[in-house]
């Protein structure tokens, strides 16, 4: 799902209003479950990497909820959690 979402965003840099509004929402809903997993009581990731993960979410919402979102911080903080996922 990152990667869609990256390069969702990468277009969106390119394209107009309505692609813009449709990749951010895309990467909020993204962000949302990455919250819901972080918070999920099961979750057995370490306390301190799910608070880490957390205050990344926070940053990614505010920077989605600014009234012009800058699409290279999202891109560039979705890239690092895919590369974290993937090394």
């Amino acid at each position: 799902m990152f990667r869609e979402v990256i390069n969702a965003l990468r277009a969106a840099q390119l394209g107009d209003f309505i692609q813009q509004v449709k990749a951010v929402a895309d990467n909020r809903r993204l962000w949302l479950a990455v919250q819901a997993v972080i918070s999920d009581p099961g979750n057995i990731l370490p306390a301190e990497l799910r608070a880490g993960i957390a205050s990344l979410n926070l940053a990614m919402q505010r920077a989605m909820h600014s009234e012009t979102p800058d699409l290279d911080f999202l891109i560039s903080v979705n890239e690092a959690v895919l590369a974290g996922l993937t090394a």
